[in-house]
């Protein structure tokens, strides 16, 4: 997530992305946005980042255009330079912003965060203030209204949705009963891959919790105790039950994402544990109605 908020700011101001730093957030000093679950990390903070670019790309491009001395139209701000896009002469990002500080109006200083109001929920439009200098902005988008009623059930619950299908490939011993998992084909519908080396690793991550949701872990309780309460009676897969993974991106521009982006979070797990049943199912000739998958179960339904 850090890497992607780092990678979209780059990407929306025209800069090398090692200008950029992620600060720790501090609820404290910034407004209640909701938590980063239900796969909205992205959507959400990209589309923040590009309102906030918005606002500040005006005062690099005139300090560009006056470095410069030509007209706005003619500047535009790509790969760490502003440039003149008729002469082509430019200026680095470093030059540029060491200008525009140098000529800041000394009544233009940054506000504290402490005197920022926050942004509630209900407000439908970000906060400005007259007083914010050019070279702080702050950004700010908010999902469309949905109509969706929640006692009925009905409507549209989310402005997107996040598609997938995972194959799976299994080999079921029949004397024993064990089941392992051979090879998962995770194919995952992400609008627009913003980082796909990182959607890789967040299938491969979420495929080996499918695995282990299917096949080993079994949370218990006995009157309010749980008993599978350390790592001895809840089993976790570990590298060597994990199989081969075939990561497919899918990318089908959503047009309120970031750069077309949507979630790739929790998807990655929910379709794993079906496959690998489904799987099974086929490969015994029975139906596997439950989870996780004991070997225990597998021979009870192979003598019946």
């Amino acid at each position: 997530a850090m890497t992607v908020a780092t990678q979209m700011t780059a990407e929306a101001l025209g800069i090398d992305p090692m200008r950029i730093t992620v600060l720790p957030t501090d609820t404290r000093n910034v407004p209640d946005s909701g938590p980063s679950v239900a796969s909205r990390n992205v959507v959400m903070t990209g589309n923040a980042i590009r309102n906030a670019a918005e606002k500040l790309l005006p005062a690099l491009r005139s300090t560009a255009a006056e470095m410069l001395n030509c007209r706005l139209p003619s500047i535009k701000i790509e790969n760490d330079f502003a440039g003149n896009l008729k002469t082509g002469e430019k200026v680095s990002f470093g030059e540029l912003i060491d200008y525009l500080y140098r000529h800041i109006p000394p009544s233009s200083e940054p506000l504290h965060d402490s005197t920022t109001p926050p942004l509630h929920h209900s407000t439908t439009q970000p906060v400005h203030h007259s007083t914010t200098p050019p070279i702080h902005q702050d950004g700010w988008w908010h999902t469309p209204k949905l109509d969706y009623d929640a006692e009925t059930g009905q409507g549209e619950a989310y402005f997107t949705y996040s598609y997938a299908t995972h194959i799976a490939k299994v080999r079921v011993d029949k004397f024993t009963g064990l089941v392992k998992v051979e090879k998962i084909w995770a194919a995952h519908d992400v609008g627009k891959a913003i980082n796909p080396a990182g959607i890789e690793a967040q299938v491969e991550g979420g495929v080996t919790q499918g695995i282990g949701y299917a096949l080993t872990e079994n949370f218990k309780l006995q009157n309010g105790k749980v008993l599978t309460d350390n790592l001895s009676t809840y089993l976790l897969p570990t590298a060597l039950d994990i199989s081969e993974v075939e990561t497919i991106i899918v990318e089908d521009p959503e047009p309120l994402g970031p750069w077309g982006a949507k979630g790739i979070g929790e998807p990655t797990i929910i379709p794993t544990a079906a496959a690998i049943a489904n799987a099974v199912s086929n490969a015994i000739g029975k139906p596997i109605n439950e989870i996780p998958i004991s070997s225990e179960t597998i021979l009870e339904l192979l003598d019946n």
